[in-house]
Parts: structure tokens; sequence; C-alpha cells
């Protein structure tokens, strides 16, 4: 069989095709699994009645979900790039039926994920804000 770092080297580039999409899946999936984490620390935190709690812990699912978001958006930017190579060496938009086009599905959705990223952002941002002014209260 090999080495497992040599059949990541020897990936077929049609392999790559779908990777851009799966990644920005992932990425909305775990930027709303973190929120909804977020959703319910702070209900644990406020039914537990406890005035000890701090909202720079509870934030910290959160935090960490925006992160990992970012970090797919990212890298959904360069997941395809094999397939893109291959299909711009082959001069066609699309290898095969099954095979994603390269101006009508990848591009647009590597456009999507730079949106994406800047929302991300913008949640963390606001985010950061947000407990802030809910430690500053308590």
């Amino acid at each position: 069989q090999g080495n497992p770092a040599e059949s990541l080297i020897g990936v077929s580039p049609e392999r790559t095709s779908q990777r851009t999409r799966h990644l920005l899946v992932a990425a909305r999936l775990c930027f709303v699994f973190s929120h909804g984490a977020l959703a319910v620390s702070i209900s644990a935190a406020l039914g537990s009645q406890k005035a000890g709690f701090s909202w720079w812990a509870i934030f910290t699912p959160v935090w960490f979900g925006d992160a990992l978001s970012a970090v797919f958006c990212i890298y959904s930017w360069f997941a395809s790039c094999p397939y893109i190579q291959l299909c711009i060496a082959e001069r066609q938009a699309r290898l095969g039926d099954s095979n994603p086009s390269i101006l009508t599905e990848i591009l647009p959705d590597i456009v999507w994920a730079i949106f994406g990223l800047v929302f991300v952002l913008l949640a963390l941002t606001a985010e950061l804000l947000f407990c802030r002014y809910l430690a500053v209260l308590q």
C-alpha cells in the first residue's frame, strides 16, 4: 500500500473538483453548530443562577467555531486548484459529466467564500464587542 503521505501527493486532480463546495458546507455547519453551542451555554449559565460565570468563557465555543469557519473559507479558495489547473491544461471548462464546471460552479463558490469570510469576520467582531459589553454590565 505504501506511505499515507505518498498517497496524498498522488491524488488525482479530478478528485479535487468538489473540495471547494465541501469545505464551504463544512464552514457553514461549523458556524451554525458553534452558534447553537453558544445558545446552549448561555441558557445553561443563566439557568444555573450562579453569579460567578464569565461571559468570556461562555463565548469561547462560538469563537472557535468562527475561527474554524474562517479557515475552511480560506482553504476552499485553493482546494480545487489541481482540478482547475487540469481543466486549463485541457482547455475545457469541465472534465466529464460528473465534475463541476470551473466557470459556473467552482469560481462562483470561491467568490462567495470571500464574502463568507467577510461575514464571519464581521460576526466575530460583533460577538467580541457584545461579549465585552456583557462583561462590563456584569
